[in-house]
Parts: C-alpha cells; sequence; structure tokens
C-alpha cells in the first residue's frame, strides 16, 4: 500500500562542502520523508513548487511529489 500525505511543513538543506542536500518534508498527522537531490538546480526547482503550489502531496512508495490540479490557464499571483 503507498503511503501518500500531504505536506504541512518542508525544509531544504544544502552542503556546500559536499554540493549535495535533501529536503526533509512533515506531514499534517506527523510523517516524515526525505528527498535526496544531487543539484542546486533541483532543490530550487522542488522548492519552487512546495513554495507555490498547493495542496502538495508526497508519494513515499514511488518517490513522487504532486502539486493539486488547477484549472488551465491560471496564472500565478
Amino acid at each position: 500500500m503507498a503511503e501518500k500525505f500531504t505536506i504541512a511543513t518542508y525544509r531544504l538543506e544544502w552542503n556546500t562542502q559536499t554540493s549535495s542536500g535533501h529536503i526533509r518534508l512533515r506531514g499534517a498527522e506527523g510523517e516524515y520523508a526525505r528527498i535526496d537531490v544531487g543539484s542546486c538546480a533541483e532543490l530550487d526547482a522542488l522548492g519552487t513548487i512546495l513554495r507555490n503550489e498547493k495542496p502538495v502531496s508526497y508519494n513515499t512508495d514511488t518517490c513522487v511529489l504532486v502539486a493539486g490540479y488547477e484549472p488551465v490557464g491560471e496564472e500565478e499571483n
């Protein structure tokens, strides 16, 4: 059974010595997950999704980050 949860909070981390990073996710019901990233660009792209979209969920079995459906043509504010 896939574990999917809605993300309540997140933390971006980048190690400047090893050029690696990860994102720590915490779900609304206390679930935790970690996404390892291999570049600053990847960290920035995922951070942008977490910062600007809602709702956002994460599936720990498939390692897929999912932003909610939006109407076609909707502009970001």
